[in-house]
C-alpha cells in the first residue's frame, strides 16, 4: 500500500527580516518583530470567519510530501501551485466540518490512522532517521498522528455519503479491462493476463471511487456556496519553485480516495 497523503507546521517560504539598528529600545525591536510575524504570516483565507494562514498552506505542501513520499521537501512551490494547495486547505475545512456534523466513525479512523503511521515510520531506515525528518517538519509525532486522522476522517465521511450515490456497470467493467487492463498488462508483463472474471471486484472498485470523485466536485461546490468562504488577493507566492509530489491527494478536482490495487489496473 502506498504511503498516503494529504495532509503540519513548515518552514516559512521567505523571511522578511528587517534591519534593526543596534541603539533601538526593547520595545522598538518587539514592534518590530511583531510586524515582521504579521506579514510573513498574512492571512489568505477564511472559512466561515477561521483564519487560513500564508504558513498554514506552505505546512499543509510540506505535510502532503512528507505523506506521500516519506522525504522532507527541500523547498516550497511557485504561487500558482501554492493557491492550488489554498484550494486544498479549503475543501478539508468544509469537509471536516461535515464530519463532524455526521459523527464519524472516530474510533476506526484513529485505528487507521495509527497504521498508517506505523507504515510511515517503517519507511525510514531508523527510528532516529523518522524523528529527524518530523523535527525538520517543526513536528512531533502526536501532531502527525492527529493530522492523519483527520485525512482519514474525510475520507471516511466522503465515502459514506457519496459512494450510496454510485454504481458500475458490467459493461464498464469490460470496457476497462480491455482498453486499460489488458494494454497495462502487456507493457508490464509477458505472462498471459488473468481473466476479466478474476480482477473484476478490484476493476469495479477503481471505477466507483473515480465517480465518487466526480461526485465530490459536486459536493464541495454546494458546501463552498452554503459557508462564509473568503480567498484574499494573490498573497502566496514568495516560494521557490521545487517539486511537487507524484499525486496530491486530489484527483482532478476532488478529494483523492482511489486506491489502485495494482499499478497495472490503475497506471
Amino acid at each position: 500500500m502506498p504511503l498516503r497523503t494529504t495532509l503540519l507546521p513548515a518552514l516559512i517560504a521567505a523571511l522578511l527580516v528587517s534591519v534593526i539598528p543596534c541603539s533601538a529600545s526593547p520595545s522598538q525591536t518587539g514592534s518590530r518583530r511583531a510586524a515582521t510575524t504579521r506579514t510573513i504570516d498574512q492571512v489568505v483565507a477564511s472559512v466561515d470567519g477561521m483564519a487560513i494562514t500564508q504558513s498554514d498552506v506552505e505546512t499543509e505542501y510540506r505535510t502532503e510530501v512528507f505523506l506521500e513520499e516519506g522525504r522532507v521537501p527541500s523547498m516550497l512551490l511557485d504561487s500558482k501551485t501554492l493557491s492550488q494547495i489554498l484550494e486544498r486547505v479549503i475543501d478539508q475545512k468544509l469537509l471536516m466540518g461535515e464530519a463532524a456534523g455526521e459523527h464519524a466513525d472516530l474510533a476506526g479512523s484513529q485505528l487507521r490512522a495509527e497504521q498508517t503511521l506505523a507504515d510511515l515510520r517503517n519507511h525510514f531506515s531508523s527510528e532516529e532517521a523518522f524523528h529527524a525528518a518530523l523535527r525538520s517538519l517543526g513536528l512531533n509525532e502526536e501532531d502527525l498522528l492527529a493530522r492523519i486522522e483527520e485525512q482519514e476522517l474525510i475520507l471516511r465521511i466522503v465515502d459514506q455519503k457519496l459512494r450510496p450515490l454510485v454504481s458500475v456497470g458490467h459493461d464498464e467493467i469490460e470496457a476497462y479491462y480491455r482498453t486499460t487492463f489488458l494494454p497495462e498488462w502487456a507493457k508490464k508483463s509477458k505472462g498471459n493476463a488473468p481473466p476479466v472474471a478474476d480482477v473484476e471486484a478490484q476493476i469495479q472498485e477503481i471505477l466507483a471511487q473515480r465517480k465518487i470523485d466526480q461526485q465530490l466536485d459536486v459536493w464541495l461546490k454546494e458546501l463552498r456556496a452554503a459557508h462564509h468562504v473568503r480567498v484574499a488577493g494573490p498573497t502566496l507566492g514568495s516560494a521557490a519553485a521545487g517539486e511537487a509530489p507524484a499525486h496530491w491527494g486530489y484527483q482532478g478536482q476532488g478529494w483523492r480516495i482511489h486506491r489502485a490495487f495494482c499499478d497495472v489496473c490503475d497506471p
